[in-house]
């Protein structure tokens, strides 16, 4: 519903002046293109939500996420929040009516290059392609690092009034349930609050006084990320500009490239980074941060940017797909299947096509090349196709 239409039946409801212009003067300052918002039944109305299951989110009574961890090839393991349906169902509505607004997306920082339309892993890559030397870092815990109440200023700068930034903050977080949280025990005024929040379950019926993170699996999650993150990014832009780098977040991915003489210079950078970050809340996972000089192995966001003339696809990447092709041909697709384990040749095949389009929107010719060879090595490749 329009805002020209919210006032006038604001007028029309023979409310007193004094809460009439409370109403009017709230929906005034939300921006045209944001939803209005009044209270929480209403939003249990616009997203056509039962109230009881909205005011239970909101009020943690219980887990609305299926947590598993998946492993990382850096080693390690990355924990994911999968929403239930009727939380998804919340969180996607306030991604595509709020933070998906052209408003919204205008106060995104320019060199943020994730989860954003017309950019992303290639965009970001080539931000830096021709500079001589870079500089990479990673934030320890990304999206777990984000609390609550940075959440809850997200959507009061965007105009909500105090109540529904509460709702909004509570329902894109997640409360984690265990005291022994390194978090609470280093910092409680950023993840502990005064109120005490019941989870039940089979095996747990405990309460704790924690305040919520994004969580990672949340359609909500990534834009709000990037929100939280411009303080980030316009800190780390001054500092690239005084020494005339270039810099660009990609998520949890920090890169700084130009001219970085030595390492004692990288070193500096490094710590200039780090200290921002940690002003944010954020912590430097040390182990993924790099510095690469020119002549070096450079690769960001799984793109090589070592060739002169052009971005390129990593040569591990592309020999892999080389070596099934070779495969293919030698022993024919369901002998091949049969070798490594492969039960559906027809999946196998779809996945070995993605991987090839992905080398041609990067590398065009060698693209095509591996492309023709697909076909002309698997046959079935047409059949499968007709029947798509």
């Amino acid at each position: 519903m329009s805002h020209h239409i919210y006032l006038k039946n604001i007028s029309n409801q023979g409310f007193n002046t004094q809460y009439t212009n409370q109403l009017k003067t709230y929906v005034t300052r939300l921006n045209k293109e944001l939803p209005v918002i009044f209270s929480l039944k209403h939003l249990a109305l616009l997203t056509d939500t039962p109230y009881p299951i909205l005011y239970s989110i909101v009020h943690r009574t219980n887990d609305y996420y299926r947590v598993f961890p998946i492993s990382k090839r850096s080693g390690g393991k990355r924990w994911i929040c999968v929403p239930s349906k009727s939380l998804l169902k919340i969180q996607r509505w306030i991604n595509k009516e709020i933070l998906s607004s052209e408003f919204v997306l205008n106060n995104i920082s320019y060199n943020s290059t994730a989860y954003i339309n017309k950019k992303g892993h290639v965009f970001n890559a080539t931000q830096h392609f021709g500079n001589n030397d870079i500089v990479k870092l990673d934030i320890t815990r990304f999206f777990e690092s984000i609390s609550e109440r940075q959440v809850f200023h997200v959507f009061n700068n965007l105009g909500y009034k105090p109540y529904v930034c509460f709702i909004l903050s509570r329902v894109c977080t997640r409360t984690i349930r265990l005291f022994s949280d390194k978090r609470m025990l280093t910092d409680p005024k950023r993840w502990i609050t005064d109120k005490e929040y019941k989870f039940s379950s089979s095996t747990l019926n405990q309460k704790a006084q924690s305040l919520g993170h994004l969580p990672q699996g949340a359609p909500t999650s990534p834009l709000l990320s990037n929100l939280i993150s411009q303080n980030i990014d316009k800190k780390i832009v001054e500092i690239a500009n005084n020494k005339y780098l270039t810099y660009t977040r990609y998520s949890d991915d920090l890169v700084l490239s130009g001219d970085i003489e030595s390492r004692v210079e990288a070193s500096a950078l490094i710590s200039d980074i780090s200290r921002v970050l940690r002003e944010e809340g954020f912590k430097v996972n040390f182990q993924k941060t790099k510095y690469r000089p020119k002549g070096s192995r450079q690769i960001i966001t799984g793109i090589c940017i070592n060739d002169s003339r052009q971005i390129r696809v990593p040569r591990s990447y592309k020999d892999k797909v080389r070596q099934e092709l070779y495969y293919i041909r030698k022993f024919g697709l369901s002998n091949h299947c049969l070798k490594i384990g492969v039960q559906n040749p027809a999946t196998y095949l779809l996945r070995l096509e993605g991987k090839i389009k992905y080398i041609s929107s990067i590398e065009k010719t060698n693209g095509k090349k591996m492309m023709e060879e697909l076909i002309e090595y698997a046959p079935e490749m047409k059949l499968i196709k007709n029947l798509l």
